[in-house]
């Protein structure tokens, strides 16, 4: 492994663009990827050295997706697949999955939500290998052994499956997004999209096109957010920085589950559940005039509320013996123990 990486990836299809693409942003995402063009030298690269993840595409010609994944499972059993398929083949992805597969993606599909499967499902086996040690617990991408954290993840296990809008607050650094992940994954809507959307960004123009989307063929035009999160989960990062108007064209979105790409007439109904992050105490807002009563009640039909690192000492040496396994890997490669000294 190279010396900065975040792990190694083998993408394996027998179409070159789309191989050769892949390749070039796992690699700008950090990753060290190879890549090829069929499964029996991708087996022979994986029994010279050790791979993170293979993704593979679930049709191709010799050796297919499902007898590739049972060669992988007996010749390297830490190593974890995500398929690529057409949807017409949903069903064959459903079965690798049930023969040992991490997850499926359904082509066409963004890179970014490959990246965020792959950087989920490794920060999980990092923190399984913390989660050895006694009285810790993990649930999802989340880890600690205070009672506080250990009330919020009954509390998230209750509100996982139950559709509802979920806002989640707390201070900066305490792991909203990691939350928002975490019930995701423990949700009926964890095989399908994922979508984070940053609230906060400076021009207001820019949020509209993000949430709506804009029409048009090619590069001139793009899904929003809720359409790319269709049939999965939407987090709304920092949605108290949205300027009032803003915050009326997102309350109809809500209200109608469905979006109208700018300058395009009509909509089609999204199927979306949202969630939101938010470091400032909504209700306050609410009260000073700066953030709509009727959106708050729409968004806040659950909330949770992460409590702060320093009522939850206990949680430190846990954390800390993960950010530093997380940074010995990135940093060296090495993925061997790592422990902090007991008088550090």
């Amino acid at each position: 492994m190279n010396e900065s990486s975040k792990g190694v990836l083998l993408i394996v299809d027998d179409e070159p663009l789309k191989r050769v693409t892949l390749q070039i942003e796992c690699s700008e995402a950090g990753y060290q990827v190879h890549e090829f063009s069929d499964a029996a030298a991708a087996l022979q690269m994986l029994s010279q050295c050790p791979v993170d993840v293979v993704i593979t595409d679930l049709r191709m010609p010799g050796m297919d997706g499902l007898r590739f994944l049972e060669r992988i499972k007996a010749q390297s059993p830490q190593t974890h697949v995500i398929l690529m398929t057409a949807y017409g083949s949903i069903d064959s992805a459903v079965e690798a999955i049930k023969r040992g597969a991490y997850d499926y993606l359904a082509k066409p599909f963004r890179t970014e939500l490959l990246l965020d499967k792959v950087d989920r499902l490794l920060a999980c086996r990092r923190i399984s290998a913390v989660a050895q040690s006694p009285g810790v617990e993990k649930i999802g991408g989340l880890i600690a052994r205070s009672a506080p954290a250990r009330r919020l993840f009954e509390r998230i296990r209750t509100v996982a499956d139950n559709e509802r809008a979920i806002l989640v607050q707390g201070e900066s650094g305490t792991g909203k997004k990691r939350v928002a992940e975490t019930i995701h994954d423990l949700s009926r809507r964890k095989d399908r999209p994922f979508v984070r959307f940053t609230c906060n960004i400076s021009k207001a123009e820019l949020i509209a096109e993000e949430l709506c989307g804009v029409s048009g063929s090619g590069a001139s035009g793009h899904p929003g957010v809720f359409k790319r999160a269709h049939g999965g989960t939407l987090l709304l990062e920092h949605v108290d920085t949205l300027p009032l108007d803003l915050q009326t064209k997102l309350l109809h979105m809500v209200e109608e589950n469905g979006v109208t790409p700018q300058g395009k007439p009509g909509h089609g109904p999204q199927d979306v559940r949202i969630l939101c992050s938010t470091r400032n105490d909504l209700r306050h807002l609410v009260d000073e005039g700066r953030f709509r009563e009727d959106l708050y009640f729409l968004l806040c039909a659950v909330s949770l509320t992460i409590p702060p690192l320093r009522e939850r000492r206990e949680d430190i040496p846990v954390l800390a013996d993960l950010f530093i396994k997380d940074y010995v890997a990135q940093a060296t490669g090495k993925k061997g123990p790592v422990r902090i000294h007991p008088h550090a």
